[in-house]
């Protein structure tokens, strides 16, 4: 038993590899299993488990190239129904909402793993990061806990907060 990447063939169904990476999540529960759909791009898959492992595979072996628990790099609790967010890839980067001070919205190095920035301290909910272009600016949104964020792609710098409510509320999708 557990949580599964699972490659299969496109033609037969037949499995080609599987790549486990956790124990079962909330198995008693109402909700058990996985939140968030992998990401393929440029021959590397990327997944995202409701207990906050993010990790990329390779897509033809499904051997790790690289993972990161948010809980313990960013020192931060996933809420009750887990981690929701699905990894957005472009530009090299994987956006990820995170939703904690001094990291509301995480990028990380599509290759290594590695932070290339973090910014903004508003909470999370379960809505992916959103990459947009505007005006020939690249950028990305943060549909969070209580606002909607924009970043600059590139530096991460917050270029602006709109404040949609109070306490808690959930938004989980695009």
């Amino acid at each position: 038993r557990g949580q599964y990447v699972i490659c299969l063939d496109a033609d037969t169904g037949r499995t080609i590899w599987e790549y486990r990476y956790d124990w079962p999540y909330d198995p008693a529960g109402v909700y058990p299993g996985p939140r968030a759909t992998p990401m393929y791009q440029d021959g590397l898959l990327y997944f995202a488990s409701p207990a906050g492992l993010i990790g990329c595979l390779d897509a033809e072996t499904g051997s790790l190239m690289w993972s990161v628990e948010l809980t313990t790099q960013f020192q931060c609790d996933i809420t009750g129904f887990g981690y929701a967010c699905s990894p957005t890839v472009i530009d090299g980067l994987v956006l990820l909402p995170v939703g904690v001070f001094n990291a509301s919205m995480v990028a990380r190095d599509a290759k290594s793993g590695d932070v290339r920035w973090q910014s903004g301290s508003a909470a999370g909910s379960y809505a992916p990061a959103f990459p947009i272009s505007f005006h020939g600016r690249r950028l990305v949104l943060g549909y969070l806990e209580n606002s909607l964020v924009c970043h600059d792609r590139s530096t991460g710098a917050l270029l602006w907060t709109h404040d949609l409510s109070q306490g808690y509320d959930e938004h989980s999708s695009w």
